[in-house]
């Protein structure tokens, strides 16, 4: 539900006459407006007879008359805070109570002194709040706010430092008695915390559990003998507070949450592990940043870097096909009762999940925040970019995803080198689909590096291995292939486990899966694995090859003029190359890939020259276009791929660019990975009659360029190249035309990451088999050369 929109001044409380300051926009631009630095004046008649709850940059107001307009003001007396979705129309500092009398502000700056204040009768009159501290995530409670807190076995709720209470669902693997049990966390905005019935002993309820709905994660980790503790983020399930995503507030929980586990005496080391896949995976590093003194571990698994760059708005365009569905459900899930079992729960006599319902009214929504958000806004994102938080991360990490993830992205890897690097690490990645993460692959070393960091213990078989067969069955709908056994269950102690772990290297790249397994294509084998000690790879090679006539990459730089032209056309091919319906649908052995060729006069595309030899490439790319437009704006979507031999080409990766965007940020770009800024301030059309530099991205991949393979690279509208995404892109008319320069003046070029000294394995894969990654027929290509 959005958040209702405030008046245009807030009649009722007067203004001081003239001080209504000027401040940024969501872009950078002077405004006028009763917005943050405007001064609020009038006399103090009384005490308001709301309730304030303030928390970590946000303050809750509750029981307020419903359409009471409302003002936040700072130690100053100056209004303060976001009481509104909108950025533009409605002022920081105000809101109006909406009709069940609530009002969250957000997003405001920590500090004493505040106070929440509504008009009273009189023109120049107001009450107020008691002042009040607005929080910051670094203001923790003493230990013994965490130690007084007493978990059970079973359903209760955590407190956090703003008396927010959290639904939480403690599963042990036995008696309280016969512990202290190593103990993992699955905290998100999903279901985590809902009472489903299922026993770790039991590997037959357990996968029944999670065929009902019952969180992945937290079933797994209950097979292999951890205490689970399932937590609902605020604004969720039976969770109090208001529901924003990932904003601080939420990440403070975090904290609490993991501090509060940890003091419970059926916790061994008083350590906890955090575990999870996608939200819950993401939540983890979220939490990880604010350093909780007791979180010994953290897993996150098929995870975004950006919740902008990365996923929402890929380039500057709005991610309309997984990323809406995502926030939309967001939306209908943190709504009173949103996700189905709470009504349960209350009907059961849970009074606490029914009070729990009454400020959801103030859930933010966060399809509304991105729709009406074109650029990116600091004070909404700059809390939120794990790219800039992961280097607070102190605790061991191990973190896996695929190139091709159909739901978060592949764009993750891009914040690998802002980790520590004093801290334990292993990374897996490999091409393939959300579930990759937890590939038979994958999994037997995430099971090793929970025993050596979270269970403080060698690694041993466990007895449940012989249920992975099961699990990938229910996963992918077919047979997974082989899965290891641990690896170090000789080591003579924990240590020497720990190093030779460290040991095999920090990057684990997965080559070829798919392509593993004899007879099963498909499958989520791979034909080979390499490891690296870092992020980018070292002694990678940007390599370069230009744009040239007649449709060809080339190594030497032009020397001449030229351009090739084509029309953008969204709808020239299907908007996504997968059609399925379900999030399974991309994780069996051969989705129904529906992945066209391009439409002539709808792209320009270019070819290499045959490779001599197999290339590995690993990394991040950029295509440096120049472009001229007719039209001010346009989307840009560049495609990766590779034409065999035999005729077939393969999909490999793909990135995206809305023209105007195309400001850099300089010290976060390198020749590999062109960074843009995303702010509006930075924003300009295209030039009129002129060509001008677009770095476009190619996200990261890792492929092998079998010998005599060509490179291929096209460019066109957004769509047709992605599993389960679209974007909401100018629809042009036939009259636009892009022009994409390949001359001495305007050398267009494209830079790919080549790794040499990869031993190479496992030959050419057959065409359909490489998981993430379609393959198609290749039909030779003409571009359309400029007049």
């Amino acid at each position: 539900m959005s958040i209702g929109r405030a008046g245009s001044a807030v009649i009722a409380l007067a203004l001081t006459a003239g001080s209504l300051a000027a401040c940024e926009s969501s872009g950078g631009e002077p405004t006028q407006g009763p917005r943050a630095g405007a001064a609020i004046s009038g006399t103090d008649v009384g005490a308001a007879d709301f309730e304030v709850v303030p928390g970590v940059r946000i303050v809750a107001v509750r029981e307020a008359e419903p359409g009471t307009e409302l003002a936040l003001v700072d130690g100053d007396g100056k209004a303060a805070g976001r009481g509104s979705i909108d950025r533009r129309d409605a002022s920081l500092g105000f809101g109006v109570a909406d009709g069940e009398g609530n009002l969250t502000f957000r997003v405001v700056p920590p500090g004493d002194g505040y106070e929440v204040r509504a008009s009273a009768d009189g023109e120049d009159e107001y009450v107020a709040s008691e002042p009040f501290r607005v929080l910051d995530i670094g203001d923790v409670p003493d230990a013994s706010f965490y130690v007084s807190q007493e978990l059970v076995d079973g359903y209760q709720y955590i407190e956090t430092r703003d008396g927010t209470t959290l639904a939480t669902m403690v599963r042990l693997p036995g008696p309280v008695e016969e512990g202290p049990y190593p103990t993992v966390i699955e905290y998100s905005g999903y279901n985590p915390a809902e009472p489903v019935e299922y026993s770790g002993d039991d590997p037959v309820s357990v996968a029944a559990a999670i065929e009902e709905g019952a969180q992945p994660s937290s079933a797994i980790w209950a097979l292999f003998g951890y205490a689970v503790v399932g937590v609902n983020m605020r604004g969720t399930g039976c969770s109090g507070g208001s529901y924003d995503v990932f904003d601080p507030a939420s990440t403070a929980d975090g904290y609490d949450v993991v501090e509060t586990v940890a003091a419970q005496n059926w916790v061994a080391d008083d350590a906890v592990g955090m575990v999870g896949i996608s939200f819950p995976g993401i939540t983890q590093l979220y939490t990880a940043s604010t350093q909780p003194p007791s979180l010994a571990a953290i897993t996150p698994l098929s995870v975004t870097d950006d919740l902008y760059r990365g996923t929402g708005s890929p380039g500057g365009i709005f991610n309309n096909g997984f990323a809406e569905r995502w926030l939309t459900e967001r939306v209908e899930e943190s709504m009173p009762y949103g996700q189905g079992w709470e009504q349960a729960r209350v009907a059961g006599g849970d009074e606490t999940c029914a009070e729990n319902q009454e400020l959801r009214s103030t859930n933010i929504d966060p399809y509304a925040l991105l729709e009406e958000t074109e650029y990116v806004v600091p004070e909404w994102f700059e809390d939120r970019v794990l790219w800039d938080m992961v280097d607070q991360i102190e605790v061991p990490v191990f973190l896996a995803g695929a190139w091709q993830d159909e739901q978060t992205g592949g764009h993750f890897p891009e914040m690998l080198g802002n980790f520590r690097d004093d801290i334990p690490m292993k990374v897996t990645i490999a091409n393939g689909a959300h579930i990759d993460s937890l590939g038979p692959q994958v999994l037997p070393q995430l099971v090793e590096f929970n025993s050596l960091y979270v269970k403080n213990e060698v690694p041993t078989v466990p007895e449940v291995w012989g249920l992975a067969p099961v699990l990938y069955q229910m996963l992918l709908g077919a047979d997974s292939g082989p899965v290891p056994e641990p690896r170090f269950t000789d080591a003579p102690d924990l240590e020497a486990a720990r190093r030779s772990f460290a040991a095999d290297g920090k990057v684990r790249i997965l080559f070829g899966n798919g392509a593993g397994l004899d007879g099963a294509p498909g499958a989520p084998q791979p034909q080979f694995e390499a490891t690296f000690a870092d992020w980018p790879l070292p002694d990678t090679e940007a390599t370069t090859w230009y744009l040239g006539p007649d449709g060809m990459l080339t190594v030497d730089q032009p020397d001449d003029g030229g351009a090739d032209v084509y029309t953008p056309d969204p709808g020239a091919r299907p908007s996504t190359n997968l059609p399925g319906t379900e999030d399974s649908d991309a994780w069996v052995p051969l989705p129904g890939y529906t992945w066209e060729p391009l439409v002539d006069g709808a792209a320009v595309a270019y070819l290499s020259e045959p490779l001599d030899e197999s290339t590995v490439m690993a990394g991040s790319g950029s295509v440096d276009v120049y472009l001229r437009s007719s039209a001010p704006d346009t989307d840009l979507q560049v495609t990766l791929s590779e034409v065999r031999e035999d005729g077939e080409e393969v999909y490999i990766q793909s990135g995206w660019l809305r023209a105007s965007h195309r400001a850099l940020d300089e010290e976060g770009s390198t020749a590999l990975s062109p960074r843009h800024t995303h702010r509006e301030r930075d924003s300009a059309p295209m030039p009129e009659d002129e060509f001008d530099l677009a770095r476009v991205p190619i996200w990261p991949f890792g492929h092998v360029f079998q010998g005599g393979s060509q490179i291929r690279v096209s460019v066109q509208a957004p769509g047709g190249d992605r599993q389960r995404w679209r974007f909401d892109t100018f629809a042009h008319d036939d009259e636009v035309l892009i022009e994409v320069g390949r001359s001495a003046d305007h050398p267009s070029k494209v830079v790919l990451p080549v790794v040499p000294g990869v031993a190479v394995a496992g030959g050419v894969p057959p065409c359909p088999s490489l998981r993430g990654q379609p393959c198609r027929a290749y039909e030779p290509w003409k571009n359309r050369t400029a007049d």
